[in-house]
């Protein structure tokens, strides 16, 4: 459990040092020279602010950007429930045109993590994702 947690929390701390700003992710996605295309890019990571590193491989190996962008992330509380209405927060990372999402999905240690699939999809197109 020591090593798990060690290496854990190593990784959570390399990702916030490495992560992007959002000022670098609008400039990306305003730059004439980035192509949008139509779909849907999911990005998970620990961070549940700011623009995970992974985005930067993203960037780096695609030519394009997809239209809709999402974060994901997950956090596990110390706590045995955390109550269905508090469990998912779902915002706009950047103005409205740009597409950017952050979803952050928490739960305690007893709660069922994969019961709500269907609620994310119902969530996304609710906020207005797909609108």
């Amino acid at each position: 459990m020591f090593v798990w947690n060690n290496v854990h929390r190593k990784n959570y701390y390399d990702e916030l040092e490495r992560k992007t700003s959002p000022k670098r992710l609008k400039e990306i996605a305003i730059d004439r020279n980035t192509y949008r295309i139509p779909g849907l890019a999911m990005f998970y990571s620990e961070l549940v602010q700011g623009i995970p590193p992974i985005f930067k491989h993203y960037e780096a190996n695609v030519p394009a950007l997809h239209s809709i962008l999402v974060f994901i992330s997950m956090k596990l509380f110390p706590i045995s429930k955390v109550p269905l209405e508090k469990r998912f927060i779902f915002r706009r990372v950047e103005q409205k045109e740009l597409n950017v999402f952050r979803y952050v999905s928490r739960y305690g240690y007893t709660d069922v993590q994969n019961k709500e699939k269907e609620q994310f999809e119902s969530m996304l197109i609710e906020k207005g994702v797909y609108h």
